[in-house]
């Protein structure tokens, strides 16, 4: 049953990448606004300017960072990675993952450390207010050390800095459950282009293609256009276009592995009978 389960999984995968929701194409036929008295209502458009370098972003562990366009925290445990072979041979690693596998090595131990997005709520593109809500980024996320003032809470207070990490220590042999967070961002650069949707005076997401799902959330269809990108509009939609390219092409070598571990599934599986 595993083995055609698979197979039926990673076929799915790889339907809904080959029928996703192209916001390359979608931005690439967005009218550009160069004056926002020209541009209409619930009309999809693209809008070049600059942004505050001074933009300032909350966060949870560290009060605030300045001059990011977005933030991406990211938090891991170091706790047991069990692993079992086609043999039934079970094979233990210590390794930082970004959850806590369950098993029973693992028992007692809990993540604290929370990953997270880091946004504003609202970009001010030169005089054009762009909502934050449902925003997608495709331009490549740098590492930003972790320096600035900490919050008040007692776990902020508790977080050592090692590397481009804030580290949390259990005390425990080897290291296990100790937790570590790092950061990445964009930072905000001279220009942005916005894709989007004109209502009311604001530039919010374009949803009409709106997509939900396990499947669709897997491999990042969202079917939204919404999208701030570093550059002036050709540059953008290079960057964009690549991105997508790219997304496309990891999912489809992905979907056609697991479809092949499917069918090796399916095949060992039934050897018996074969014999038989």
């Amino acid at each position: 049953v595993i083995g055609p389960a698979i197979v039926l999984f990673a076929l799915s995968v790889l339907w809904k990448n080959e029928t996703r929701y192209d916001y390359y194409h979608a931005a690439k036929g967005a009218t550009e606004i160069s004056l926002l008295s020209d541009a209409a209502e619930q009309q999809i458009i693209s809008y070049t300017g600059a942004i505050d370098k001074g933009l300032t972003l909350k966060g949870k562990y560290i009060q605030s960072f300045s001059g990011y366009l977005v933030i991406q925290r990211t938090a891991e445990i170091y706790c047991w990675d069990r692993t079992e072979d086609d043999d039934g041979d079970v094979s233990w690693t210590l390794k930082w993952m970004n959850s806590v596998d369950s098993n029973s090595r693992n028992s007692g131990i809990k993540q604290q450390l929370r990953s997270g997005r880091l946004i504003p709520d609202s970009y001010r593109v030169d005089d054009l207010e762009v909502m934050a809500d449902r925003m997608e980024f495709v331009d490549s996320f740098k590492d930003i050390p972790p320096v600035g003032a900490r919050t008040e809470s007692s776990i902020s207070q508790s977080l050592a800095r090692q590397a481009n990490y804030l580290m949390l220590r259990k005390n425990r042999g080897r290291q296990l459950g100790d937790e570590r967070i790092s950061f990445s961002g964009i930072a905000v650069p001279k220009t942005v282009t916005w894709f989007g949707k004109y209502a009311g005076g604001k530039g919010v997401a374009h949803d009409a293609n709106q997509r939900d799902g396990f499947i669709n959330g897997l491999i990042e269809d969202t079917g939204i256009l919404h999208h701030l990108v570093v550059g002036d509009r050709n540059t953008a939609l290079e960057t964009t276009k690549r991105y997508l390219s790219r997304l496309k092409w990891t999912v489809r070598v992905a979907g056609t592995f697991a479809t092949y571990v499917g069918f090796q599934f399916f095949f060992l599986a039934m050897r018996p009978s074969f014999r038989r």
